[in-house]
């Protein structure tokens, strides 16, 4: 897990953000929201982060932005399977 100091030590990636986001869920989703987001920021082809966000969401019981966020995840990986040329 990366402090807050060692992240100002060192420039955190989006999996950094991912990976403390997931290690919060449970304990503290909103820490955990704020993580997922500073991992979009930094990679908007992170499509995980997008169905976690949603999860996050629909759990708190904000079906419409948990909709939008889910549709962003499908819509991500539907880019990503474009761009490798798969369908």
């Amino acid at each position: 897990c990366i402090s807050p100091v060692q992240a100002q030590k060192k420039k955190m990636t989006a999996q950094d953000y991912a990976i403390r986001a997931d290690k919060n869920l449970e304990s503290n989703p909103n820490k955990a929201l704020a993580d997922y987001e500073a991992a979009l920021k930094l990679d908007t082809l992170f499509c995980s982060a997008y169905n976690s966000i949603a999860s996050i969401k629909s759990q708190k019981n904000d079906y419409g932005s948990a909709l939008k966020y889910y549709t962003k995840a499908v819509d991500c990986a539907k880019g990503m399977r474009d761009e490798q040329g798969t369908i």
